[in-house]
């Protein structure tokens, strides 16, 4: 566990050094994680990208937008089309 938060505290401190936020870095990691996901992680994904959603700042709707668009798109090309989650 210690090394997992030495990890993420680098992410961290390198992102602010290129000026991001912490909070978009969660949705890189997020759109990263999504690349390795199963239909079943997508689906419960994409309910987190709606939580989000209502939680997010207006300047980040976009990104919202964008992450649920690649969330979809992805769960509709390991399920053949067939949208079966939330």
């Amino acid at each position: 566990a210690a090394a997992i938060a030495g990890d993420n505290m680098q992410d961290l401190k390198a992102g602010h050094i290129l000026g991001a936020t912490p909070w978009r870095q969660q949705v890189m990691q997020i759109m990263a994680m999504v690349e390795q996901a199963t239909p079943e992680q997508l689906g419960q994904l994409a309910a987190q990208v709606e939580q989000m959603s209502g939680e997010a700042p207006e300047e980040n709707q976009d990104m919202i937008a964008t992450l649920r668009e690649i969330v979809q798109e992805k769960l509709a090309a390991l399920t053949g089309g067939h949208d079966d989650g939330p």
